[in-house]
């Protein structure tokens, strides 16, 4: 766990020297696994969970250029890179895990690509779809520092709740926009509204899920 921590940790300080530019800073204080999960069982978290895994070797075929980058036909999952069989186990598998674990959840917003609404459908039981929550990579670099300024603002803006705030997307939107980069495929990141700063508290991979004991 401890190795864990220090890679997060050099996760963040090493966005200092990339060469993308960040739109918002994020304030780091990274917590043990066990921490993290009491503190989202309490609500009045910001969560980031990026699409479950994907199928190999498979990329968005189906797309077209245009002045910001490629347009992407958002109801053609066939054009798409989608789920793989592992990817909807892993999905399914966090929603048993959330729902065991009693974590509350609010509002949820997914990206229109196909990878991420059908992780959202899965583990959510109401999903609302926002275009600019769509992937960052595809789109020239104004495109993508508009769409990482999007989601920074987004997760700033939300309110102080009992539950928590869901955001479904992909890697590229969250590195561009606070310089956290989400992996694996499936993992749930975890930020804590506090004044006019976002606090970055750590990640939850999807194998950690399991290794986590249900409340009392």
């Amino acid at each position: 766990m401890q190795k864990l921590i220090t890679y997060l940790k050099l996760l963040i300080v090493g966005c200092s020297v990339c060469s993308w530019p960040l739109v918002a800073a994020v304030v780091t204080d990274i917590q043990s696994l066990p921490v993290l999960i009491k503190q989202i069982q309490q609500g009045g978290h910001v969560l980031y969970l990026r699409h479950a895994p994907t199928e190999p070797k498979t990329t968005d075929s189906n797309r077209q250029a245009v002045q910001g980058g490629f347009s992407v036909n958002y109801d053609d999952c066939s054009s798409q890179r989608n789920l793989s069989s592992r990817g909807r186990e892993v999905a399914s598998n966090i929603k048993k895990h959330l729902q065991r674990l009693q974590i509350p959840i609010g509002s949820v917003a997914s990206s229109p690509y196909c990878r991420a609404l059908d992780t959202a459908k899965i583990i959510f039981q109401q999903v609302t779809v926002d275009y600019d929550l769509a992937y960052s990579l595809s789109k020239n670099s104004t495109e993508s520092k508009r769409l990482g300024q999007y989601l920074a603002e987004a997760m700033h803006s939300t309110e102080a709740l009992t539950s928590n705030t869901v955001f479904v997307g992909h890697s590229t939107n969250l590195r561009d926009g606070l310089g956290v980069w989400p992996k694996p495929e499936g993992v749930l990141v975890v930020f804590k509204k506090q004044g006019n700063d976002l606090i970055y508290k750590g990640m939850i991979v999807p194998d950690d899920w399991r290794e986590i004991a249900a409340p009392p």
